[in-house]
């Protein structure tokens, strides 16, 4: 194509040369350079032989300059301005029906405005009206989308996607109600129900000396307590939908401080702390700013509130900090120890009297700590256990029965006892006289009444009472008082069958005085243990002579549970020992008012 182009340009040339001379060749040379493109055009469409001739004809030199002159009005139009790139400012937005929204071109680095025509894909989801040279008003109509097209004068298409959602049936805040203190600030966002949307939201303060607002985004402003009062800050959609946030301004803190000011854990033991601000002061506890300044021996994380979650890391100690918006400041110093490798409960076990309470302690393995120790109970009808201090406990007794106390620590450790909740302590003595014999059976008093007491003790547990008797039936008298004094019994029973003529039937009890509880216990014995037995002539007696009725530092009533020296009695007494028994345990229910079962 560039050489044929050069074969005509030289035609040309020559057959103006040769045709009007000098003068004419200036006028074709300028008439070539505009009319190159009419050749190659012509010469395109007609044969060459045609073509040539038809240039190649002589014109007079008037006509050519005239020619030439209306070729070059023709060919050389006003250059037009090129114009920079034309941008939107924006090219993407989400409006709620009914919502409107101003987009505008722009052109960059200039301050020139561009002409737009606008356009949108489809007039049923949202429309666009031009309202400057370069700007124009898009308005929801339905949810979907549709893409809003700006055209330059130059041809420029320029595109802005737009969302239409719901438009909102309810806005709301994070906070309706708040308060700081003056001097400080905070940020409340709102919301729209899902699926919905309003483009902008209208923040206003009712009290802009009391609270001021700037906004941060759409959805988000910053409040600023400026002077102690009220004012409701509210959020307004473009369909009137509003939510509300009443704020409190309270005088700012002049004092800061924590719980404690120094503090012990065990290493990784966690430990709630927590800050106060001064009286009639505030400072709001989303705003208070938690500070460890040794990391490796202690982290703090901010908790709800006004609380922070102090953590030991390693051996050692550091300082923690609470610090206000306004710059005042608290300190704790965490002394931090190695952690629990065991831990036990001293005591161990524990026989508690009904509605009485006792210490326990959690005892840690040596050089350790543990600050934070959970006490339970498996049982808390029984017993309950409330911690008193750090590694100090108070169990307390609610009814009779058992219940197990756990001490856990931090790190998993864990240590328990065994609580028996008792009504009363009873120590049952039966009889050791091997030497007296029954009248019929092969047996003794010793034996039988062993057997008694057994079957009492068995009753008494059953009714929440904890029983004491010797673990050898040949135990004497003296070594059972000074066993029921050691434990400290409340009651001390003797048990024994009677001995006289052989003719005498009947249940005796005797105590060394006839009054206050001792003689209130003897007449529910002598009812319960004489309905049973066949004897009907029974009766309470004073006698002072008794060793284990003046030698017991619990209150002591003897009991002869029926004749074995007459036939009867014996036979009754070796048949019904877990009736004798029972009829024991009986009384001692009736006279602590409670239902024997």
């Amino acid at each position: 194509m560039k050489r044929l182009m050069g074969i005509i340009l030289s035609a040309i040339l020559f057959i103006g040369t040769a045709t009007v001379g000098v003068e004419a060749t200036t006028v074709n040379v300028e008439e070539n350079s505009v009319n190159t493109s009419s050749v190659i055009e012509d010469y395109n469409n007609v044969p060459i032989g045609d073509g040539i001739e038809e240039v190649t004809e002589a014109q007079p030199t008037s006509q050519v300059s005239e020619t030439a002159t209306s070729s070059t009005e023709e060919t050389n139009p006003t250059i037009p301005v090129i114009r920079e790139e034309v941008f939107l400012s924006a090219t993407s937005t989400s409006l709620g029906m009914g919502e409107t929204f101003e987009i505008y071109g722009y052109e960059k680095d200039s301050t020139a405005l561009p002409t737009l025509e606008w356009y949108t894909s489809d007039e049923s989801v949202a429309t666009v009206e031009k309202t400057n040279e370069n700007s124009a008003i898009i308005t929801g109509v339905r949810t979907g989308n549709t893409v809003i097209k700006a055209v330059t004068s130059e041809g420029q298409e320029i595109e802005c996607v737009v969302n239409v959602l719901k438009a909102p049936q309810k806005v709301t805040l994070s906070k309706t109600a708040l308060c700081l203190g003056k001097g400080e600030s905070f940020t409340v966002n709102a919301t729209i129900d899902s699926n919905s949307w309003s483009q902008t939201i209208d923040w206003k303060s009712s009290n802009t000396k009391a609270v001021g607002i700037t906004v941060i985004s759409r959805d988000r402003v910053k409040i600023t307590a400026k002077n102690v009062g009220t004012a409701v800050i509210s959020a307004k959609t473009y369909n009137g939908k509003t939510a509300t946030c009443k704020v409190t301004v309270k005088p700012a803190p002049v004092s800061v401080k924590l719980n404690v000011s120094s503090l012990q854990l065990g290493k990784g033991e966690p430990c709630i702390i927590y800050e106060t601000v001064n009286k009639n002061s505030y400072a709001n506890t989303q705003n208070v700013k938690w500070v460890s300044y040794n990391t490796k021996v202690v982290t703090v994380a901010k908790a709800e509130n006004n609380k922070c979650v102090v953590t030991a890391k390693g051996v050692g100690k550091a300082k923690v900090a609470v610090k206000l918006y306004n710059g005042k400041t608290a300190y704790c110093t965490v002394t931090v120890k190695p952690a629990p490798k065991s831990v036990t409960i001293n005591p161990s076990k524990i026989e508690l009297k009904l509605k009485k309470s006792m210490t326990v302690s959690a005892v840690l393995s040596k050089n350790s700590y543990a600050r934070n120790i959970t006490w339970s109970s498996s049982n808390t009808q029984v017993a309950k256990v409330v911690k008193t201090a750090q590694s100090k406990a108070r169990i307390e007794s609610k009814r009779t029965g058992k219940a197990v106390i756990t001490a856990r620590l931090y790190n998993g450790m864990i240590a328990r006892c065994t609580v028996t909740v008792y009504r009363a302590k009873v120590y049952l003595s039966p009889s050791s006289q091997k030497d007296n014999v029954y009248v019929i059976g092969n047996t003794n008093e010793m034996e039988q009444c062993y057997k008694i007491a057994k079957c009492a003790k068995s009753a008494l547990v059953r009714n929440g009472f904890l029983v004491k008797m010797p673990r050898n039936p040949e135990q004497s008298y003296q070594k059972n008082t000074k066993e029921s004094n050691n434990w400290g019994a409340d009651f001390h029973i003797p048990i024994h069958t009677n001995g006289l003529s052989g003719n005498t039937l009947g249940t005796m009890v005797m105590v060394r005085q006839k009054k206050g509880a001792t003689l209130n216990m003897a007449n529910c014995l002598l009812n319960s243990v004489g309905g049973v037995t066949p004897g009907k002539d029974f009766e309470l007696m004073v006698i002072k002579d008794l060793y284990e009725l003046n030698h017991t530092t619990a209150k002591a009533v003897y009991i002869e549970v029926e004749y074995h020296d007459n036939v009867k009695g014996a036979k009754w007494i070796i048949n019904n020992t877990v009736k004798a028994g029972n009829s024991i345990a009986k009384g001692i229910c009736d006279y602590y008012k409670i239902k024997f079962v």
